[in-house]
């Protein structure tokens, strides 16, 4: 991003109104999907300059609007729970943007049947649109919530922490292995003259004569 512009990503501007059970955030972050939680958003005085950016990689990337969408009423989903019911955000782009884009989109008790007329998803993750439908897979909630979010990077931060102390551990056991593999090449390497130093006693001094003798 240009110099400056400093964005925020969608999940950043959003909340789930307080009581939201962990179960219906997993469902509802599903059916947002990553590609539209993860949409940039900048002032409007810098969406003109972001929007140069971003429109040049050419990689898919989303970017609200400096305007708000203009629309005459609120959508409403014709049966269900609006997703939008679980959300609260203060941005008046964010609010009209999710309205205009997910405003029909509900929370059903079970999937609608084959055909039906509607934007749908249930809280296994399974969901729909107007002649078709999908199963999303459900993650612990971790992208809406700056609560959330503080939780789950300490919990990342715990878990590399775990793995470094392991990684240390094991590279220890190889460094001690390795200082005894070097100990005991060089003792092999002394055994020759250590032998040739010996004493030996007379049984194995006259074993030795005879052997000489055989020869």
């Amino acid at each position: 991003m240009e110099r400056g512009i400093r964005p925020r990503l969608l999940y950043q501007e959003i909340e789930f109104v307080p009581g939201t059970s962990a179960e219906i955030q997993s469902a509802v972050e599903a059916a947002l999907g990553i590609q539209r939680l993860a949409t940039l958003v900048t002032s409007p005085d810098e969406a003109s300059v972001a929007c140069g950016v971003v429109m040049s990689v050419g990689q898919g990337i989303r970017l609200l609007d400096a305007a708000a969408v203009r629309r005459s009423g609120i959508s409403q989903p014709t049966e269900g729970t609006s997703l939008l019911t679980f959300l609260h955000t203060d941005n008046e782009r964010v609010k009209t943007y999710l309205q205009a884009t997910l405003g029909t989109l509900a929370l059903l008790a079970q999937p609608a049947p084959d055909g039906a007329d509607q934007h749908w998803f249930v809280m296994d993750g399974a969901g729909g649109e107007r002649g078709a439908r999908w199963q999303l897979e459900l993650d612990a909630p971790r992208w809406i919530g700056e609560e959330t979010r503080r939780r789950i990077r300490e919990e990342e931060t715990e878990r590399l922490r775990t793995a470094i102390e392991q990684l240390d551990g094991e590279a220890k056991n190889v460094d001690d292995e390795l200082a005894r593999c070097h100990r005991v090449r060089e003792a092999l390497r002394e055994l020759p003259g250590q032998l040739d130093a010996l004493d030996l006693p007379g049984s194995i001094e006259r074993f030795r004569d005879t052997l000489d003798q055989v020869k």
